[in-house]
C-alpha cells in the first residue's frame, strides 16, 4: 500500500499507513522529495529537482523501492499493490495512472488537487 501526501508538504506522512499496517499490509509514504508544510510552497523556488520530485517522480521512485524491500524482506514479491490518497493524494494518484500504470494493481484517488496553479493565483488576486 502506498499512501500520499496534502497541499504542498514535504513530510513523512507516516501516520496514514497506521491503518493499513494494522491489517497486515506493508506500506509506504514519502516526502515528496522536500521538506515543507502543506501550505507552503516556496520549497520550490528556484528547485527544479523538487519540482519534479514533487510533480511525478517521488511516488514513483519510493513505490519502486518500497517493492524492492517487501521483496527482499519476504523473499517474494507483493501479490498486489494499491494506491490510496485524497487531495494532493489523488493528484499523485492520477498521475501515477497516467505516467507509470504498472506501479500499482489499484488506485483510489479521492478529491484529486488537479488545479493547484488556479489556486494560487486565486489566492494572490484575494491579498
Amino acid at each position: 500500500m502506498a499512501v500520499g501526501n496534502g497541499g504542498w508538504r514535504g513530510a513523512i506522512e507516516g501516520v496514514a499507513c497506521d491503518a493499513h499496517l494494522r491489517r497486515g499490509y506493508a506500506c509506504v509514504a514519502n516526502d515528496t522529495g522536500h521538506r515543507g508544510t502543506g501550505g507552503d510552497g516556496l520549497w520550490a523556488l528556484n528547485n527544479l529537482q523538487a519540482q519534479v520530485d514533487f510533480g511525478f517522480r517521488a511516488v514513483h521512485v519510493a513505490t519502486l523501492t518500497a517493492k524492492e524491500i517487501v521483496s527482499r524482506y519476504y523473499a517474494r514479491e507483493a501479490k498486489k499493490s494499491y494506491f490510496m490518497s485524497c487531495s494532493t493524494g489523488g493528484r499523485q494518484g492520477l498521475v501515477e495512472a497516467q505516467r507509470f500504470p504498472w506501479d500499482f494493481d489499484g488506485i483510489i484517488a479521492g478529491a484529486p488537487d488537479m488545479g493547484e496553479a488556479a489556486l494560487i493565483r486565486s489566492d494572490q488576486r484575494s491579498k
